[in-house]
């Protein structure tokens, strides 16, 4: 697959013409925090596989972190987040600086298979651990 059609299949949800489902909460806006409550940013936007027809990632935007971050958009797997509907926040469990630190900038339209491989390898331990 080249990579200009690996990245046709993954969109920006406010960038489409594709909603939420219903019944389904939408995030986006959301604080984001870890296990610790430490602010991590806010949900920017989302990204899905239209292909697939579901959510893959979450945009972090790292803007008012409480962990010293470079300010920045980065995308995190939603599969790993944990959603609180009452406080209306995006857990995720045992996230660190470290591993957010090793993420690759997010940059409009330049999701590529590698790209997915170095997010695949930053949150490996993490899946891995819960």
């Amino acid at each position: 697959m080249s990579a200009d059609s690996y990245q046709n299949n993954l969109k920006e949800l406010s960038d489409s013409k594709f909603t939420i489902a219903e019944g389904e909460s939408d995030i986006r806006g959301w604080l984001v925090k870890n296990t610790q409550g430490r602010l991590l940013g806010k949900v920017n936007d989302l990204i899905f596989d239209v292909k697939e027809g579901k959510v893959k990632y979450l945009i972090l935007d790292l803007d008012g972190n409480e962990l010293y971050l470079q300010v920045r958009k980065v995308l995190l797997p939603l599969d790993i987040a944990e959603l609180d509907l009452v406080s209306k926040n995006v857990i995720f469990p045992g996230l660190m600086a470290s591993e957010l630190t090793s993420l690759p900038s997010y940059e409009r339209g330049m999701i590529s298979s590698r790209y997915e491989e170095i997010i695949r390898n930053v949150f490996y331990d993490q899946v891995a651990r819960i």
